[in-house]
């Protein structure tokens, strides 16, 4: 079951349903959202968000059809150009040096845990010359691509990751910590001298399991919560009792400000940070 969230569509949408437009579509467990960039139009026209709450990739797959086949002229979209950013999997991040396409799954278990019928997949971070590893069932593969023929499939990791790492290359090189805040999970990058330094997702329930999570790898790191800056993203508002806990114990917090925002893109709608991976992506892709 979908529920919806945030929805905005531009008059251009509704004209122009064709292959001038591009459908980039983030998927999880928790939650899916789609963006459509018009190529006529050069701006995005089309900004949808749903909760899903799903418990494995068997009952996704169903619910996402039948998702698809209720939204009118939706199955046109997904059957023409598309990107999807999945997240079904943690990651493993191995460094060019180091990388051999042959051996992706052995990288991948040794920090993480696979099934059987999993298949093994990488993204290259052209920025930080390395590749995030990560995993798809491989049933559930096949039927993604079914549903989007055209698709190119990338997780979700990458793109934030490299979006990162794009938009702040000419940053401080004091380490700097951004988190990107999603529905029961949030990410962290750290970049230190303008590298990526760190990365990892975790899931969380309370404010309380937040903030653990934030200050055991800003100790583990030797950062320091009166002089560390941290820049949000993602589903996070001033007013949260996440960030007013945070706030507690990490003073220099802000959130991320997009530079170069057409006047008419849909995202305007909304405070710059929320949708930042969806926003970027084209840069990444």
């Amino acid at each position: 079951m979908f529920t919806t969230g945030f929805r905005f569509f531009d008059p251009a949408y509704a004209e122009n349903k064709s292959a001038l437009q591009t459908l980039y579509l983030q998927l999880s467990l928790n939650h899916v959202a789609y963006t459509v960039f018009d190529e006529q139009h050069n701006r995005f026209v089309a900004l949808e968000t749903y909760d899903t709450h799903l418990k494995n990739t068997e009952d996704f797959l169903p619910a996402l059809s039948e998702w698809i086949a209720q939204i009118p002229g939706f199955h046109e979209l997904a059957s023409a150009t598309s990107v999807l950013l999945l997240d079904f999997s943690k990651t493993t991040i191995v460094p060019e040096q180091l990388y051999n396409a042959q051996e992706k799954e052995l990288y991948y278990r040794f920090n993480n845990s696979g099934g059987r019928k999993d298949e093994f997949f990488s993204d290259k971070l052209k920025t930080a010359n390395a590749h995030v590893i990560y995993t798809l069932p491989a049933q559930f593969r096949q039927s993604l691509q079914s549903l989007f023929p055209a698709s190119v499939i990338y997780h979700h990791a990458s793109i934030f990751i490299e979006s990162i790492l794009l938009l702040f290359k000419n940053s401080s090189e004091n380490p700097q910590i951004f988190i990107n805040v999603r529905t029961g999970l949030f990410d962290i990058v750290i970049l230190k001298e303008r590298k990526l330094h760190f990365f990892n997702t975790f899931s969380y329930t309370t404010k309380e399991d937040f903030l653990y999570y934030l200050i055991f790898v800003m100790e583990q790191l030797l950062l320091n919560p009166e002089s560390a800056e941290i820049c949000l993203m993602g589903s996070i508002e001033k007013d949260s009792s996440i960030f007013e806990m945070m706030y507690r114990y990490v003073r220099n917090i802000r959130f991320y400000q997009q530079k170069g925002n057409p006047e008419n893109s849909v995202f305007n709608t909304f405070p710059d940070h929320f949708f930042f991976t969806l926003h970027n992506v084209r840069q990444c892709v």
